[in-house]
């Protein structure tokens, strides 16, 4: 895999590529407190034989710069404008975006801004209203106090992880470690994301998008509540509202990579 620092708003965007030029580009975001490593079972795959395979770390993120001024480098403009820093960058035509969590969020958020895109995967990111549906959208126990704010303690830590994956004891070692090299400012901006002037209500942005999207979240979620996915009907939304992937809680990419990667490219692969 290939690594590149490209700049952004006076700092650097790490940004990874498998080099397979010749391939339709898939660009994946990764999701909160996290980083590209989150999609090392995709780039280790057939996937990554057939396409071009790119993944970025937002800024403040993996190893992607921290900033000073988090309240407007962390912010969803911020967030939205590195996606399409990162697609001019590689001046990618005819691709498609896999987002996880926030990463599905950041997608929603701009896609009324992405011509050149031929489809979506959003994989744990369930689309937000103005205002939001908090209530409907996130079961009791998601750890919400946690992931939107800058401090945690060790126990914090392990209560997320015990959140997001089916197995903890099967969950990749960089979970923590990435969470830990996060710059804690940016869970304060990801909190402060909804009351944003300009924050998108996501239900209107996918509904007005021909662009054909798939939807992903895991059998055992104790964070998204799957049900809401079944009041959402949206144009192009590729055969069933939903796709539950079995033996998985919030990291389906990870924990069931085979059934993961088979629709990612089964889809890709009819959006052509």
């Amino acid at each position: 895999m290939k690594s590149q620092k490209i700049k952004f708003r006076n700092h650097h965007l790490m940004v990874y590529s498998n080099g397979n030029y010749a391939g339709t580009p898939i660009l994946f975001l990764h999701g909160n407190s996290s980083s590209s490593n989150a999609w090392e079972n995709q780039f280790n795959s057939h996937l990554s034989d057939k396409y071009h395979l790119i993944a970025y770390d937002f800024l403040g993120f993996g190893d992607s710069d921290h900033s000073g001024n988090p309240a407007e480098d962390y912010s969803i403009t911020a967030l939205t404008e590195s996606l399409l820093t990162v697609i001019n960058h590689y001046r990618l035509n005819d691709y498609f975006l896999v987002g996880h969590s926030v990463g599905g969020h950041v997608i929603a958020q701009t896609v009324d801004n992405l011509p050149g895109c031929r489809g979506i995967i959003s994989i744990g990111a369930p689309p937000i209203t103005k205002p939001p549906q908090i209530e409907k959208m996130y079961q009791p126990t998601a750890p919400v106090g946690i992931m939107f704010q800058k401090d945690y303690t060790e126990d914090d830590l392990d209560n997320v992880a015990d959140n997001f994956f089916y197995s903890t004891p099967d969950a990749p070692g960089f979970f923590k470690s990435d969470f830990k090299r996060s710059d804690g400012h940016t869970r304060d901006a990801i909190g402060a994301i909804l009351g944003s002037d300009y924050f998108k209500d996501e239900v209107q942005q996918l509904n007005s998008t021909p662009v054909p999207k798939i939807f992903i979240s895991g059998e055992h979620e104790r964070s998204i509540n799957n049900d809401y996915y079944h009041s959402l009907d949206f144009p192009g939304t590729w055969n069933q509202k939903l796709f539950v992937i079995p033996g998985t809680a919030h990291y389906p990419h990870w924990e069931n990579a085979l059934v993961v990667n088979d629709l990612i490219d089964r889809f890709v692969e009819s959006s052509m």
